[in-house]
């Protein structure tokens, strides 16, 4: 029996070790496309939001899975993200950016990700 309670009184840690933290399953940011008139685009915004957020029009080649990416990165950090192509006429994509509840309109600012910018 002696070698019983030693086994027992050995391998018994009364303190386990902590487990590690949940990793984050949630999205940092999300988005989707948008259409409305003339304005075409994909928007992107941080999942969690408090108060008015800066905005950027994100200038890109082409409305593709690369414009997605950049504009769910630049989402990440803060901003609420319209992503337009060249056909997309920017005064439009910008007055739309300002007129979400979400922006405030004078922190909106243009990132150009195009060959040629303006």
């Amino acid at each position: 029996m002696t070698p019983l309670l030693l086994v027992l009184a050995l391998g018994c840690d009364p303190a386990p070790a902590a487990l590690p933290p949940p990793q984050q399953t949630q999205a940092i940011a999300t988005g989707g496309k948008v259409h409305m008139g003339r304005v075409r685009g994909f928007l992107a915004r941080p999942s969690s939001r408090e108060g008015l957020l800066p905005g950027v029009l994100l200038l890109v080649e082409a409305d593709g899975e690369a414009a997605q990416r950049a504009a769910l990165g630049i989402a990440e950090a803060g901003s609420v993200v319209l992503a337009i192509a060249p056909d997309v006429p920017e005064p439009a994509a910008r007055a739309y950016l300002e007129g979400m509840p979400a922006t405030d309109p004078a922190r909106i600012q243009t990132d150009c990700r195009r060959a040629a910018c303006p």
